[in-house]
């Protein structure tokens, strides 16, 4: 499903980055909340526009948590970003303008823990016991959001395709992506920890909204397109 999403969107930017409206295009280059992006602005008329583009970012993150029971060896790793359908209005005879439409969801993360050492039991008494890294398992925990579809809103100024052949971006905004769901599976002794995801999915509730800031440059490509 999401491969298929994915060659859609493709075809999509495609499809502007093409077509002929007899308005100028623009190209920006972007960063911010969501990550490096890039985006594809084409007018439909003198006071909107269309644009469709995307941002991402990938990282990853092993570590060695040291513990007075056991050591576990930690591994994370994080996709952010999405792409984005919009509608870009300029109300004014300026580069301000309000922003909505829907952007697709690629926010991941994942982690998984796995313990290196044996861990004692009462330990240096007679009654000691030793159980084996194998013994004890693993823990994973996956954060994902429910709706891969969520609306977006904001208000920006630069117009790159009605401005100057350079213009400088920005755009504040928020999507609504719903609260995050989290996912924990087990294996060994340590399984039962897997249950906490639920308590851990209600404490997360209230982070429904996500708050967007990005800047960036806008290229024009072709003759500036006047504003009525």
């Amino acid at each position: 499903m999401e491969v298929n999403m994915r060659r859609k969107i493709l075809l999509l930017l495609l499809s502007l980055v093409f077509t002929t409206t007899g308005y100028a295009q623009s190209v920006s280059i972007r960063v911010g909340t969501l990550g490096p992006g890039l985006h594809f602005s084409i007018p439909v008329s003198s006071s909107l526009s269309l644009r469709a583009g995307g941002s991402y970012f990938a990282y990853s993150h092993s570590a060695a948590i040291e513990d007075e029971d056991v050591n576990v060896d930690f591994q994370g790793d994080l996709d952010w970003g999405g792409a984005t359908l919009l509608a870009d209005w300029y109300p004014f005879r300026s580069g301000f303008r309000l922003t909505g439409g829907a952007f697709y969801n690629l926010i991941k993360v994942t982690g998984t823990g796995v313990p290196t050492e044996p861990y004692y039991l009462n330990e240096g008494q007679s009654n000691e016991k030793i159980f084996q890294p194998e013994r004890l398992g693993s823990l994973s925990a996956k954060l994902t959001y429910g709706s891969k579809i969520n609306p977006y809103a904001g208000i920006g100024f630069g117009d790159g395709a009605r401005g100057a052949r350079v213009s400088f971006l920005f755009e504040l905004g928020a999507i609504y992506v719903g609260s995050p769901e989290i996912e924990m599976q087990g294996t060994g002794m340590i399984a039962g920890s897997a249950s906490q995801d639920e308590v851990l999915t209600e404490g997360l509730e209230s982070f429904q909204w996500l708050p967007v800031v990005s800047v960036g440059l806008a290229i024009r490509i072709g003759k500036a397109s006047e504003r009525r």
